[in-house]
């Protein structure tokens, strides 16, 4: 994924400078070491596994415990398509949160730290898994360079400076259990 993103995102612009450049490379690498981070924690097998039915029962929302701790939460409509899967760090500090649409094909991925989006952010159409718009969030606020496409793939980039708030992210650091 980090180097389909950053291929992407660097030859969509023909006109990329250094700057840029640096930015993006800083952005998905902190995001990909995070998720890869998560993907390795919350790869175990469950004890224990809750359902929970919602909104009159159209919705299920199972989570998956290993020694008390939730590693995996997965919704569903109740006809099996799911809706979203987060997983999450040990110490349940970091979640990767995914939507899909149709049951499978991804529309929305997010790193979350304590509950706040933090950040590369993309979003896809579906059920083309085209990219919709792809930025950065820091405490759930978008920050930086956001480039979005329509559905043909043209693009339009707005930016919204606080390229700084990108070396906080070195302050959010994975602690491994």
């Amino acid at each position: 994924m980090f180097i389909f993103i950053f291929s992407f995102v660097l030859t969509s612009c023909s006109s990329t400078k250094r700057k840029d450049e640096k930015y993006w490379t800083k952005l998905i690498s902190w995001n990909e070491k995070i998720r890869r981070s998560i993907l390795l924690q919350s790869d175990t097998s469950p004890d224990s596994v809750t359902t929970v039915k919602i909104d009159n029962n159209f919705i299920i929302v199972e989570q998956h415990y290993s020694k008390g701790h939730i590693f995996l939460s997965k919704t569903f409509m109740i006809d099996s398509l799911l809706l979203s899967e987060s997983r999450y760090s040990n110490d349940g500090a970091f979640e990767l949160r995914q939507y899909y649409c149709q049951g499978k094909i991804l529309i929305s991925e997010s790193i979350l730290y304590k509950g706040d989006v933090y950040g590369l952010v993309s979003n896809y159409y579906c059920p083309t898994s085209n990219i919709k718009e792809i930025g950065f969030r820091f405490k759930n606020t978008k920050y930086g360079i956001w480039k979005s496409y329509d559905s043909l793939g043209k693009e339009e980039v707005l930016d919204l400076k606080s390229y700084d708030l990108i070396d906080s992210l070195d302050n959010i650091t994975f602690e491994f259990q």
